[in-house]
């Protein structure tokens, strides 16, 4: 079924196709065309997004929402206190941990114990092939 011409008169963006979509083909959107590619010797058109719609005879373009701020932000500060407190407790035992293990071990337990506290949804399968060392360290 073909698009109305009142509809394709709509006035609209320039490099755009419009699109009849539906149950019964009689919603419209308002596709961007991004270029187009070669298919044995026949140039064909590729649309792009859908940048807006045709509603009551008007082209409505899709609202685009404003990056969202830090201020409006769901992470507060208080979901990095495990990742500080962490840190802090880490450090004063480092250099200590450093002289009896390699500098590699204690650096890549600190990092799977802030990375465990801070979510408590990541595993770590590695940390449990370190175990006997973690061991070790807690004596």
């Amino acid at each position: 079924m073909p698009i109305p011409r009142e509809i394709l008169n709509v006035p609209r963006p320039k490099n755009t196709v419009v699109i009849a979509y539906g149950r019964d083909k009689r919603l419209y959107a308002v596709r961007q065309r991004v270029g187009c590619r070669n298919v044995g010797g026949r140039h064909l058109p590729v649309n792009g997004p859908t940048i807006g719609h045709i509603v009551d005879g008007a082209y409505v373009p899709i609202a685009k929402s404003a990056p969202q701020g830090v201020s409006l932000s769901t992470i507060d500060l208080k979901d990095w206190a495990s990742v500080v407190l962490c840190d802090r407790l880490f450090k004063s035992i480092q250099g200590g941990v450093i002289w009896i293990f390699l500098r590699r071990l204690p650096t890549k337990l600190m990092t799977s114990a802030g990375r465990s506290s801070s979510s408590c949804g990541i595993t770590n399968p590695p940390v449990n092939s370190m175990r006997p060392a973690c061991r070790m360290i807690t004596l």
